[in-house]
């Protein structure tokens, strides 16, 4: 949910607002899409290291991660919702008085509900099964799925990989379906 947010609030700075600091917001919110995922994890267990705070060792450090390693394309996904919507709209809104946060709430997420969806759903499901930079940062408290299913196939537990594995699928077929 908060990537989505993110991810959609960064795609309307840059496309709906005036200012010259829209660029550079661009550049940052497609930078992370160069960034592997291994590599974010070696960076956050780097920072993170021997460091005590709510922060560290938690879930949150978990979905931070998540959020800027899939950052980019749901980004990517609102920028070119928000370019197909008439760039007048603001115009009119201002010629009549209306607000820019009634006009985003009354216009522009009622024409882009679809790409919402879309966005979260790719965050929900890449969330669910990466591995790369989720490994090293989860702990025995908070690992996810998908970093169990490797170390039950480095333990030879053939069945719970199964499962994990069946698991995972069932929830992604079924949100992609309804």
């Amino acid at each position: 949910i908060f990537g989505t947010i993110s991810a959609y609030i960064t795609g309307y700075a840059t496309t709906r607002t005036a200012g010259k600091l829209k660029k550079i917001l661009h550049l940052v919110a497609i930078a992370t899409l160069a960034i592997p995922g291994l590599v974010l994890g070696i960076g956050y267990v780097f920072l993170f290291t021997n460091t005590t705070g709510w922060f560290a060792g938690t879930l949150a450090i978990l979905v931070v991660v998540n959020i800027v390693h899939y950052f980019s394309s749901p980004y990517l996904m609102a920028k070119n919702a928000f370019e197909k919507i008439d760039k007048n709209y603001e115009t009119v809104a201002d010629t009549l008085g209306i607000s820019r946060t009634s006009l985003f709430f009354k216009v522009m997420i009622p024409n882009t509900t679809g790409t919402i969806l879309q966005m979260f759903s790719y965050i929900f499901i890449n969330s669910m099964i990466t591995i790369s930079a989720v490994s090293f940062l989860a702990t025995y408290t908070t690992q996810p799925l998908s970093v169990s299913i490797t170390t039950y196939e480095n333990q030879s537990i053939w069945e719970m990989e199964s499962v994990i594995s069946t698991l995972i699928l069932v929830i992604n077929f079924a949100w992609n379906t309804f």
